[in-house]
């Protein structure tokens, strides 16, 4: 694991070297979703209003899923 991130409710977003990203229910200690299709392992992650889960690498490139479905997102602006 290379970064987690707490987000509204009981979600927990980590991420890996493995390239994955999952999201977990805290209070279950029960995985909700996993999602893959970053090309490097994400340093920082972030879960936004709205549903949206925002990765960003070392080199400082972002990518964005649904915290719903898993499905890539276009980062948010700023």
């Amino acid at each position: 694991v290379s970064s987690l991130a707490f987000g509204p409710g009981d979600t927990l977003a980590s991420g890996g070297y493995d390239r994955m990203v999952h999201l977990w229910d805290s209070r279950l200690c029960q995985p909700r979703l996993a999602a893959q299709n970053h090309y490097a392992p994400l340093a920082e992650l972030r879960l936004l209003r709205g549903g949206c889960l925002l990765g960003t690498d070392r080199s400082g490139n972002r990518v964005a899923w649904s915290a719903v479905t898993g499905r890539l997102m276009d980062p948010p602006e700023g």
